[in-house]
Formats: C-alpha cells, structure tokens, sequence
C-alpha cells in the first residue's frame, strides 16, 4: 500500500510540474516522469504472486536507478549554467541506456544479477538477490554522477550572482539522500525498499526551489524572452525585490551586478543601478493602482536607454515579482 501511495504521489508532482509548461527544464519532467514509473514498478514487487511478475515489476523499477543520478547532475548543470557538450551528454544517455539494457536481462543471463529469487512475508512480495558486474558499473556511476554534481555545486557556490547558496545545498543534499539509501539498500540487503519513499521526499523537498529558479529564469520565463538578449539587458526580482537574476547585457550596463548575491535585497549603496533604476522601481512597487508597466529614459555616458519596469505574473495572473528590460535607443534618438 506504502508503495501505491508513492505512486499517486509522484504521479500528482508530475502533473503539477506540467501545469508550468515551458518554465522547467524538460530533464527535470523526464526525471519525475520515471521516478513515477519506477514507483509503479515497487508497487508491482510487492504485489507480484510468482517470480515472473516480481522480476517484470524490478525491471520497471530500476529505471529510475539507473536514469535518476544522471538527470539529477543535468539539472544542477542547468541551474548553474553549465553547459556541457552534446557528444558527452549523448554518451552519458548511452552508457546509462546500455546499463540499463543490462537490466532487462535479469532472470535470463547473469550479468546484472547473478542468482534472484522471490520471497513473500504476510502477503508483502518482495526478492532477494546476487548481484553481478554490472550492477556494479550501475552503483559507480550513480557515485559518478553524485561527485560531479557536488563539483559542480561547489564550484557555483562561488558565484554567487550566478545560482542561489540555499538552491544548490537542497539539490546536492536531495541527490546525495538518495543514493546513500540506494547504497545502503544494496549492501545492507534490507527486506523492504525504501528508494521509493526517498525519491517522493527528494522531489517534494527539491520542487519548492526548483519552481522558484525556473519562475525567475531569464532564459525559461515566456515572459521575459520576448526579444533579443543579447542587445536588451534583463534584471529580476521576487515580490519581496530581492534579486533573482540578469543577462549578460544587464552586467555590463550595471557592473555592481556581479557583486548582487541572489535572493537578496537590493545593496543600498552606489552604483549606476541605485542611480537610474531604483526610484522607478520603487515607484511601481509603491503605487498599487499604477498600471503593470512604467518606461522611463536616462542617459549615460553619452549614450541613451529607455527603461522599461515591468510586474511579473504566473499563469494565475497572480503577481509574482518585477522585471526590468533595458535597451540602448542611441541610435534610434541620433535619426531624428
């Protein structure tokens, strides 16, 4: 029964993730999507009444093992943008899917498992087992991909402009919870599976801040990325304005950016920011009635920008924070 609700559980995240369309990483919807089969897999175990049926319902279970680290260590990548090869990611697929081939196998060759057998104990299905090679190359690089994560995060926690200090630990800590227990599980042998119960809990823990990165996100929010980044500068903060993020553009006409540390305040003191960009934000902010948008125009080193202030909304129309675009009319004000 334990296992039936793990199922609905995750199967209820999946569908609360799609709500937001667009604005999650499509690894973190693969992720919950398996993690949900997976569970109906445990589910299967437990309920199985021969061998046949016990092995089916491991098979299914054992997707989210093998897939689980490996989307797990492309979600932090994105988070603190990391952007690795297509060729490697290609081949971290392949390896796993291969891995997992090896899965399948299970009950006719040796090779993942070396000896299976069923067990039932007041009704409850559930198997004991001799694991073979590659169950072992599974368990190194699920350990493989735990390390790379905590690399990953430990470099990012540096940069503090670039992903959140708190973000990064719930991550690292969700990943590493779950393949301590997979790894306790597999050299304890304990009666029951506990993988199912953690992975619902680490998705529960990890989608509070997950929802908060992508709702933020310059490059997932629809709508931010209406135009060209690369020439209109981006600044975003949460309803309490603390800030959430810019673009590249938006640091090189406000350096002080670099020193902002996400999902905190605004700093009180100099900069180009404080001196263009906070009254008018304040005054948007400030003024409950004023429409969802204020534009204003400044000049900087001979050159002119228009400002735009924007609320930011979910698919509630409930607000959520302020984006400011910025855009260079230099040479639009020098034709007329």
């Amino acid at each position: 029964m334990l296992y039936l609700i793990c199922f609905f559980v995750s199967l209820a995240i999946f569908v609360f993730i799609n709500l937001y369309g667009r604005s999650f990483d499509h690894n973190i919807l693969i992720l919950v999507l398996i993690v949900t089969i997976s569970n109906g897999g445990y589910y299967s175990i437990s309920a199985a009444s021969g061998l046949e049926e016990a092995i089916l319902g491991n098979k299914i279970a054992y997707v989210a093992s093998v897939f689980a680290p490996l989307l797990i260590f492309l979600v932090i990548c994105n988070i603190c943008r990391i952007e690795l090869p297509a060729v490697l990611r290609i081949c971290m697929f392949g390896l796993q899917t291969l891995i997992y081939a090896s899965v399948c196998t299970i009950g006719k060759y040796s090779i993942f498992y070396k000896k299976v057998k069923f067990n039932t104990n007041d009704g409850f299905g559930y198997l004991t087992k001799t694991y073979g090679p590659c169950h072992t190359l599974c368990i190194a690089m699920m350990c493989i991909y735990m390390v790379g994560g905590i690399v990953v995060g430990l470099i990012s926690l540096n940069k503090k402009n670039v992903v959140s200090k708190i973000n990064v630990e719930v991550l690292l800590f969700s990943e590493a919870l779950t393949i301590a227990v997979y790894l306790i599980e597999r050299f304890v042998h304990v009666r029951y599976e506990l993988l199912p119960i953690v992975l619902v809990f680490s998705m529960s823990i990890i989608l509070v801040p997950l929802s908060k990165i992508y709702r933020y996100s310059l490059y997932n929010n629809a709508s931010i990325i209406d135009s060209d980044k690369s020439r209109t500068g981006y600044i975003v903060f949460d309803n309490r304005l603390r800030y959430m993020g810019s673009n590249d553009y938006a640091v090189s006409l406000f350096p002080e950016l670099n020193d902002w540390e996400l999902e905190k305040k605004i700093p009180g003191n100099g900069g180009r920011f404080n001196t263009f960009l906070r009254q008018p934000l304040m005054s948007l902010v400030n003024d409950d009635k004023a429409e969802s948008n204020l534009t204003k125009a400044f000049e900087h080193q001979g050159e002119s920008f228009s400002c735009d202030i924007n609320r930011m909304y979910n698919s509630n129309r409930s607000p959520i924070g302020y984006f400011i675009r910025i855009s260079d009319i230099t040479m639009l004000i020098g034709t007329h």
